[in-house]
């Protein structure tokens, strides 16, 4: 259906092509994929952070989030998708996007949604099914 959607320029015809292979990639690795044993909770859009004069914008697919019994403390964390082009994700790229979510959770004070956990903030290869983890 992505294929076949209407394009009103190249662009446009180029975006469908590769929505449609990011969807026809990660549909074959869907079922394989291990989350956290976490809350998984939709993604949401951060206000743009504002680094040395830089607007970044924060947008992550999925929030994680989970209770620790023994100390009753929130943690959380953030899930984002990547296509490579077809290409499995390279294990640095993907951890340091995963160490990026980290740092911007850490930066955006919030009681009710926890404290930032870094073994909760992942990068999911969209090819391969693989989450990256932070490198720190």
């Amino acid at each position: 259906m992505i294929r076949s959607k209407i394009a009103t320029d190249d662009f446009d015809a180029f975006t469908n092509e590769t929505n449609a292979d990011y969807v026809e990639a990660f549909s074959k690795v869907v079922a394989g994929i291990e989350l956290p044993d976490a809350e998984i909770l939709p993604g949401k859009l951060f206000p743009d952070f504002d680094i040395r004069g830089t607007k970044v914008r924060f947008a992550p697919n999925l929030i994680v989030r989970r209770l620790v019994k023994k100390t009753n403390r929130l943690l959380r964390g953030a899930l984002m998708f990547r296509y490579a082009k077809g290409k499995p994700l390279s294990s640095e790229v993907g951890g340091y996007q995963s160490a990026a979510a980290f740092g911007f959770l850490g930066m955006v004070k919030d009681e009710e949604t926890g404290e930032p956990e870094k073994t909760l903030c992942l990068t999911l290869c969209a090819v391969s099914g693989n989450p990256r983890r932070a490198i720190l």
